[in-house]
């Protein structure tokens, strides 16, 4: 049976069930009140970094809890060396997020920096048009937020 619930519905019930405040997920997710509101008012959407927050504090799977994530993300497979993987577990854990998380950061940041470069920019756009859009639209929690038409 398919979950017909909207996000927005399923984070109140998982909140609910987990027995926190909006306050309390914002402190614990990192994630900013307003935003929590947004969420549960379906004014707004979390992207992958933000479902991740939500669901390690709701104790939940990300795609659990946003399944519609699953046709707009990627998995992909990165090797490290043991201290490479070592350094990253413990730069996660001392930011308290998890080690994808990290990871999903140091990226997207890496991308913000190259995309000011003019000839990254057309490389970009020429394999992944749009991407630079989505890329510039993020806010501060790592959310894009949702348009209503």
């Amino acid at each position: 049976m398919t979950d017909s619930r909207t996000f927005s519905e399923r984070l109140l019930w998982a909140r609910s069930e987990a027995g926190l405040t909006q306050k309390d997920l914002s402190e614990q997710s990192g994630i900013s009140l307003p935003q929590i509101v947004r969420y549960e008012a379906g004014r707004s959407k979390p992207r992958l970094g933000g479902a991740l927050k939500l669901g390690r504090v709701l104790k939940l799977d990300a795609y659990d809890l946003m399944p519609e994530l699953r046709k707009s993300t990627h998995e992909i497979e990165i090797e490290f060396s043991a201290e490479e993987a070592k350094f990253l577990d413990t730069t996660a854990s001392s930011l308290g997020i998890t080690t994808e998380e990290l990871i999903r950061k140091l990226t997207m940041a890496g991308l913000r920096a190259r995309a000011s470069d003019p000839e990254t920019r057309n490389l970009i756009e020429a394999d992944e048009p749009g991407l630079l859009d989505r890329i510039e639209a993020i806010d501060e929690d790592g959310e894009i937020p949702i348009s209503k038409n």
